[in-house]
């Protein structure tokens, strides 16, 4: 039995948690696998009032602002991977059927933006209770996959931006109990990691490369959270977002990557993941650029080559970054 656990619900609107999600497609159990996986906790914006008259000590506290942020980290799963990262970088279509079904009568989640979550988490007191909270309007504000042939297993990490937590002293709301957030099955924990084994012959940057030993993607999404004459987010759209790939492998004679570089030539790049049943590719189009590149040429090993890709709007693909699953 774990004695923390989290679980992430789809909303079909901004701050409305889907009432019959369907498990493994609308909702999923994370495997918190390491300490202090999932570190957002609501947070009250303090505002101090000193005692004044030149006597420099707080006399009393105020605010009308809750705040939740915070990081989620996991060792990302091929049958969670399309949940995950449709949620982090697919942009509402117009339709509203992706990153998966929803709807803006408000207005304040529509077209072109970012969907939203709740969060549910539980931690086991020392006395055996459990507290569980619920944190809703959850966004991703910036995301990174990261592996390498040392680590084998591919990261995810999502910063994240919550509107409210159930159980505030505003609205009268109370926790989830155990009915509404069970505790989750051992067949509900995902059991399938990708690994940087998964992505052999899946790198292209220009072409098809190999031989790498590290592969990075990091993705800030531009939100612009805002609170207004209200204690709790009230909006958190998508203005845009910058993103890059960064790549370690064997100093080759070709490609000449910093040829390329020098040139200012975009080119196309992707990077795909497959562990023969579930696939996930993100792909920067045909107009990524060259942001950097450095030599590694240490004396006792083999040189190798780091260069940092930055994605750029392509107008053909009508966007930036493209994330595909199967």
């Amino acid at each position: 039995m774990a004695l923390e656990f989290l679980q992430i619900v789809q909303e079909t609107a901004y701050q409305t948690t889907n009432v019959a999600p369907v498990a493994g497609t609308s909702s999923i159990y994370i495997r918190l696998m390491d300490s202090n996986r999932f570190t957002p906790r609501p947070q009250r914006d303090l505002k101090p009032f000193m005692y004044g008259g030149g006597v420099a000590i707080r006399h009393y506290t105020a605010s009308d602002k809750f705040t939740v942020t915070g990081r989620l980290s996991l060792e990302l799963c091929g049958s969670q991977a399309a949940f995950l990262l449709a949620w982090a970088g697919t942009r509402i279509n117009a339709g509203r059927t992706l990153p998966w079904t929803t709807t803006d009568a408000s207005g304040v989640m529509p077209v072109g933006d970012l969907a939203s979550c709740s969060i549910y988490h539980a931690i086991t007191r020392s006395d055996g209770t459990i507290k569980r909270r619920k944190y809703r309007g959850m966004k991703v504000h910036s995301w990174s996959l990261s592996t390498s042939d040392e680590a084998q297993l591919v990261m995810l990490d999502l910063d994240l931006q919550g509107a409210t937590v159930e159980g505030n002293p505003f609205d009268g709301s109370s926790d989830p109990d155990a009915t509404v957030f069970p505790q989750p099955t051992e067949t509900q924990w995902p059991t399938d990691p990708y690994l940087f084994t998964h992505t052999s012959g899946l790198v292209s940057i220009g072409g098809t490369r190999s031989l790498y030993g590290s592969l990075k993607l990091d993705v800030r999404n531009k939100m612009d959270p805002r609170f207004f004459e209200n204690p709790f987010i009230q909006i958190d759209p998508f203005r845009g977002r910058e993103s890059t790939l960064t790549f370690k492998g064997l100093y080759k004679a070709s490609p000449d990557d910093r040829a390329t570089f020098e040139a200012i030539t975009p080119i196309a790049a992707s990077v795909k993941f497959d562990n023969s049943v579930n696939t996930m590719k993100v792909d920067y189009n045909a107009n990524a650029i060259f942001d950097s590149i450095s030599d590694d040429l240490p004396i006792d090993k083999v040189y190798e080559r780091e260069v940092t890709l930055a994605g750029q709007w392509d107008n053909s693909a009508h966007g930036d970054l493209a994330l595909t699953f199967t």
